[in-house]
């Protein structure tokens, strides 16, 4: 991480000439130096691992430019933390630094945590000592540390045996470096547990790919067990506030061809590149979980032998869709909500929600002449697809009226553009649908999708809709809320209005 104190210096030379000499420059010459914080505050860091740069900036507000005597990280060589001061890295101390008349410099910090055999997050503090006209200021630097198990390496590609059928369980969390393989049997991810992972750009002899991905290989199955008050969260990690939401920190989770047995409950994805793929002729069962914040798509089947999704949330997908389904495969989603809008967080919601499609090119020719195709078959029931654009469902289908692409949608709430003609045959084929109405959900900007007041979905929903794990009817929602499902028409999506 001490490459990001070194190109802190460029940081702070660019931020430094923007800042020149404001004329709306708001401190008074006070004789002593002015902070913008007394106590710089890092969020969770995990042991062994680096922090994000935080900064705090020393101001000049007196008419003439003064000279600091000294700045002192007082833990000095022994310390966990970092600076950079005025783009001078340093672990120890920096003398005479000047800063000009009503103006100001930088002082970046990082940290490393080292660990300790606690369990439980633990804080670590140092100081700043400011040495100035014979008087000494300080600023505290504070953060705090969390112990984990760590698996994989940097850039490596690791395997985890499973013959034994390892659980992983919520007493630490794992910190997964590079691609971690699972291989011959099935992990378990235990009611609570977290997986943070290390996402980065490798360059592998100018080849370049994501870093950051759990590969369950094709003899191998990945069960998260997790329930309503412990849910399982995998997500990057950087555990700072300003990357709670933030799309693209790690790969994502793939589910390789012909995996069979991966069983998601009560899982909450979130902040990859691509939420979870399931690749040809794999299998997963999605019941009461949440996928979101991904830079490409929530959730990818591509020609998968089978996805089914109860009760689940897919929100948030910036460049991709909320669920794609490419070249074909077998796919059955009830009680969903997927929904995505580009005026949230950093979201563009370039592409629709809902995508399907059952071929794949063999030449990059214009119309793509030459193909292969696969046969597509998707259901979706008392689901929720809508968004910030105009159609929210796009279907690429070759050999059109061939068998070779079957769908159906039923009481299901879709956002459809209905004078584009492509549309026409979605929204026919779309039985007891509602079309283009506002979902009406309690607060998109704070991620919340349960329904409000005369949202246009409340008991709209097929009565006595039977799971499709073989439980019986879908009388309860994402919450584990009771719905109205055998004796009352129930709400759309995985949310039941109380």
């Amino acid at each position: 991480m001490k490459y990001i104190l070194i190109s802190g210096g460029l940081l702070f030379s660019l931020v430094y000439l923007s800042a020149c000499f404001d004329s709306s420059f708001p401190y008074d010459d006070t004789g002593e130096l002015q902070f913008t914080t007394d106590t710089l505050t890092f969020d969770t860091v995990f042991t062994s691992v680096g922090s994000a740069t935080r900064f705090f900036k020393v101001v000049n507000g007196a008419d003439q430019e003064i000279s600091i005597d000294r700045i002192t990280l007082a833990g000095g060589q022994a310390s966990n933390f970092r600076l950079n001061i005025d783009g001078v890295p340093t672990s120890t101390f920096l003398e005479n630094i000047t800063i000009p008349a009503q103006d100001s410099i930088y002082i970046f910090a990082e940290v490393t945590v080292d660990p300790n055999n606690d369990q439980s997050p633990f804080i670590i503090y140092d100081e700043v000592l400011f040495d100035f006209n014979g008087k000494e200021q300080r600023v505290v630097l504070e953060s705090w540390g969390q112990n984990a198990i760590y698996v994989g390496s940097k850039g490596g590609l690791g395997v985890l045996d499973c013959s034994s059928n390892p659980v992983w369980t919520s007493d630490l969390p794992y910190v997964i470096y590079g691609i971690l393989f699972l291989e011959g049997g099935t992990l378990t991810l235990d009611a609570g547990t977290r997986v943070h992972l290390h996402g980065a750009l490798i360059d592998a002899d100018s080849f370049f790919y994501n870093d950051g991905i759990i590969f369950v290989l094709e003899d191998a199955s990945l069960v998260i067990d997790g329930t309503l008050n412990d849910p399982v969260v995998i997500e990057g990690d950087r555990l700072e506030g300003d990357f709670d939401e933030n799309p693209g920190q790690w790969a994502g989770v793939l589910l390789g061809a012909g995996s069979k047995g991966n069983i998601f409950t009560h899982a909450e994805i979130k902040n990859s590149i691509i939420g979870v793929r399931v690749d040809s002729l794999a299998e997963l069962d999605l019941k009461n979980s949440i996928i979101h914040n991904t830079l490409s798509s929530n959730l990818l089947g591509y020609h998968a032998g089978k996805i089914q999704a109860e009760n689940c949330l897919f929100y948030s997908s910036s460049g991709g869709n909320n669920v794609q389904l490419e070249f074909g495969g077998d796919y059955d989603f009830r009680h969903c909500t997927m929904s995505s809008y580009s005026s949230v967080n950093q979201i563009s919601h370039s592409s629709p929600v809902l995508r399907m499609s059952n071929f794949l090119c063999t030449s990059d020719a214009l119309g793509c002449p030459d193909y292969i195709i696969n046969p597509m078959n998707a259901n979706f029931q008392n689901c929720i697809i809508y968004g910030s654009r105009a159609t929210e469902i796009a279907i690429s289908e070759k050999e059109a009226g061939s068998g070779f692409f079957d769908y159906t949608m039923e009481n299901c709430l879709i956002k459809m553009d209905s004078s584009e003609q492509v549309n026409v045959p979605v929204i026919n084929a779309c039985a007891n649908c509602i079309v283009n109405k506002s979902p009406e959900f309690v607060n998109i900007h704070q991620f919340n999708y349960q329904l409000d007041s005369l949202s246009s979905a409340e008991g709209k929903g097929k009565m006595g809709l039977n799971s499709v794990f073989g439980t019986g009817v879908i009388d309860q929602d994402l919450l584990e809320q009771s719905r109205n499902a055998q004796t009352e028409n129930p709400d759309l999506g995985c949310y039941e209005k109380q």
